[in-house]
């Protein structure tokens, strides 16, 4: 095994590429990784921090390309393309950022042709920079004893951003946004993975991490089984409570997600919307040739967020619309409104423009209707050697109920909603995803009246062999097996008939997956058995008794805590509407070490879900299904309809802790800023 980490940082004076300081601390604290928690011998990984020209670089590559098993090298700084659409590493001594490159910095065709030649039976790339979605996975090595075929040779390429995307390295923060999640990744692990990460594993952990972060989101390209190598130990693993029978074939993934929606990265384990997800996107399709608005509508807990995410998405980017040549490279957008939309907005778009996000939000707020020159620059970038008159740009906002919950500011509400109307007239496709308890909200706003007149899905509910294949197929897809009876007894809790109806109505989907993750943490080895499943409490009791034996597991002091921060994550629905979950920044959570334990365990539970900087409940089902914290929430309730100050808001901290008076109250989001690794 040999690794090769190299990270360009610092270039020439009257570069135009800025520096990026975090590059060096990046590439020696994934040096320290890769060997703390990879195993790899610290003789076997060398690093070249920004070496001065192409060929100081490969030198170094050609030395690592002598390994005889595994080859790893990760690339972090400025990726660059010249005016054919090649894409380039930028070194020191890169000054321009189209011409000259081949002087000045490597091609990625280069590197990809030198690692071609290795002996190693896997080698793999990681690209931390602009653009890195260019690169494509190297071939087969052309040399290969007789002892190769003992193990199949493969390639695997895992960049941090699509071909038209820039990677993105946070101001004042230690480790760039891509490997800095990995680093955290191979350190902490994944609680719901299995006991060794692969590649794979380790790509569909950061496509779910980034994408809660508002990072954009990785891309891999695999030849052969590299997807299946092992990159370390997973440090989070939970084992199963039992031994494993001599039958068991699982390698520890879950493939549920409890109360979380399935991703993209989760699609393969996504059964039972197969013919829906074909409806959305066939109605998705006779939006072209023009554009428009077309809104999906179902209750808390039918589904909607998996079915965009790894229903629509996957397909999109699978096969595109199916009577429109050429949709399926569209550009995409995804994201959930949160508290300042507009910002989310400009977040997501100013990777796909090249423009300041800071830039893009002030915009807006001053012209939502400048949207449309700037997806048209998106188009015109995305098919810059073609006429992009027939391509369109795909929007897809998912939970857009937020606008109306999360975000506290009219004009940034307006501004958002006028944006996403006129994008939609012209050279955008927009798709909402929005709970049907907020219907009535959405038919006074002019703009989205049209779409609930013509383009809207009502999400059905699941018939019985659908239910079925969400129970048993999931689990064939990650080597387990299902006790015979375990299906039946599930889809019989449910409720489930032969017409679609089931006791659970459109809502129960959120509870039946957290019913299976339970009874996956209660597996013998591979196999789900009936005695873990009725040891969850079954589909209508399992959330609530995680629940309480989470919370029965904390201290006083820790329990005093959590109803605190459990309630920040509640918004108080108003006129008809059901209470929803709350996005919460970290920093305004108590910084203590009774928090970080109470965040801990109800994480580990799956029943919230944390990211870098903020913390939120995993779903509304929790509210429903949990006695306790709907006691909290009617208290806090009451508490503010009786309150002398009728001024206060639902988003206000509660006041229903007798520890809330030493927290400070919440503070609207600071618009986030990061560097950009340019054009």
């Amino acid at each position: 095994m040999r690794v090769l980490l190299v990270g360009t940082g610092e270039h020439a004076s009257g570069s135009q590429l800025p520096a990026l300081p975090s590059v060096s601390a990046t590439v020696s604290d994934l040096a320290a990784t890769v060997v703390e928690c990879c195993g790899a011998d610290s003789g076997q990984v060398h690093t070249t921090v920004n070496p001065a020209d192409p060929l100081v670089l490969g030198r170094a590559l050609t030395d690592v390309t002598k390994a005889e098993d595994v080859v790893l090298v990760c690339y972090v700084g400025h990726g660059l393309l010249d005016s054919e659409g090649e894409l380039y590493l930028a070194t020191r001594a890169t000054d321009h950022l189209v011409e000259g490159l081949g002087f000045t910095a490597l091609s990625y065709r280069t590197l990809r042709a030198e690692l071609a030649r290795t002996r190693a039976r896997q080698v793999i790339v990681v690209l931390d920079c602009c653009f890195s979605g260019q690169a494509s996975a190297v071939p087969f090595p052309a040399v290969l004893d007789g002892f190769a075929t003992i193990r199949p040779p493969g390639s695997y390429v895992l960049a941090s951003a699509a071909p038209e995307e820039s990677a993105l390295a946070p101001p004042g923060q230690r480790h760039t946004a891509f490997t800095g999640e990995l680093i955290r990744l191979l350190r902490e692990g994944d609680p719901a993975g299995p006991p060794e990460l692969t590649l794979d594993h380790l790509y569909r952990c950061l496509d779910r991490a980034l994408a809660d972060q508002g990072r954009p989101r990785p891309r891999r390209y695999a030849v052969g089984r590299a997807g299946e190598l092992v990159v370390a130990p997973n440090p989070a693993y939970q084992p199963p409570t039992r031994p494993s029978p001599p039958s068991a074939t699982s390698d520890g993934v879950c493939p549920y997600r409890g109360l979380a929606a399935y991703d993209a990265a989760d699609a393969e384990y996504f059964f039972g919307r197969e013919a829906f997800t074909k409806h959305l996107v066939s109605r998705l399709d006779e939006q072209v040739p023009g554009a428009g608005i077309l809104i999906v509508i179902g209750p808390s807990g039918s589904g909607k967020s998996s079915l965009l995410r790894a229903g629509l998405i996957p397909a999109l980017e699978n096969l595109g619309l199916p009577d429109t040549p050429g949709s399926r490279g569209w550009p995409r957008l995804l994201f959930t409104p949160g508290a300042h939309p507009l910002l989310t907005l400009a977040h997501r778009l100013a990777p796909l423009t090249g423009d300041p996000s800071d830039t893009l939000r002030v915009t807006l707020a001053d012209d939502p209707a400048q949207l449309n020159p700037m997806v048209e620059t998106v188009l015109a970038r995305h098919r810059p050697n073609e006429h992009a008159a027939d391509t369109r740009m795909i929007v897809v906002v998912d939970q857009f109920e937020e606008v109306f919950t999360a975000c506290e500011d009219d004009q940034e509400r307006r501004a958002f909603l006028d944006a996403l109307s006129t994008a939609g007239v012209t050279r955008a496709l927009v798709v909402l995803g929005l709970r049907a308890d907020f219907y009535a909200r959405c038919v006074v706003e002019p703009g989205l009246v049209e779409a609930l007149q013509h383009s809207q899905i009502i999400v059905t509910p699941m018939n019985l062999d659908q239910l079925r294949a969400a129970i048993e197929q999931p689990a064939a897809k990650a080597g387990l097996q299902l006790e015979t009876g375990l299906a039946e007894r599930i889809l019989h809790d449910l409720g489930a008939t032969n017409t679609g109806e089931h006791s659970g109505g459109n809502s129960g989907l959120p509870f039946l997956s957290y019913a299976l993750f339970e009874t996956w943490r209660r597996r013998q080895g591979g196999l789900l058995t009936l005695a873990g499943y009725e040891a969850t409490g079954g589909i209508w009791q399992a959330v609530s008794r995680s629940a309480e034996q989470s919370y029965k597991s904390l201290t006083e002091i820790e329990r005093d805590t959590a109803q605190t921060m459990l309630l920040r994550m509640v918004h108080l629905g108003h006129d008809g509407a059901e209470d929803t979950r709350r996005r919460v920044r970290r920093a305004d959570l108590p910084a203590t070490p009774d928090a970080e334990r109470v965040l801990s365990i109800f994480a580990d539970a799956r029943l919230i879900s944390l990211d870098t900087d903020t913390v939120e409940l995993a779903h509304e089902a929790l509210i429903r299904a949990w006695p306790r914290l709907r006691d909290w929430i009617d208290t806090d309730r009451a508490r503010f309809r009786k309150s002398d100050n009728p001024a206060r808001t639902s988003t206000d901290a509660p006041r229903s802790s007798k520890r809330m008076a030493t927290f400070e109250p919440m503070k609207p989001s600071p618009p986030v800023t990061s560097v950009r690794l340019p054009l």
